[in-house]
């Protein structure tokens, strides 16, 4: 059987579409159970195990983060 653990999210635009999305996970009551920031990016893990059966992951990256990402390998289209 598989068991997903999380499902990720990736927002565009400015941060205050993270902060403002994990603060809604946050006001519906799930937990943010680890937060990260630095210069690529925010990333948050919120327990929605209660509604989903997983985690979400929230994920939004600066311009350094996308310039970073554009230099793993990865397949066009």
């Amino acid at each position: 059987s598989l068991n997903l653990h999380h499902m990720g999210l990736g927002l565009s635009g400015p941060v205050s579409n993270f902060t403002e999305r994990a603060e809604a996970l946050r006001a519906a009551g799930h937990k943010l159970e680890m937060l990260a920031i630095n210069a690529n990016g925010h990333y948050v893990y919120a327990d929605t195990r209660a509604e989903s059966g997983h985690h979400t992951e929230l994920l939004w990256f600066s311009e350094a983060g996308v310039a970073f990402l554009d230099k793993i390998p990865h397949n066009p289209g």
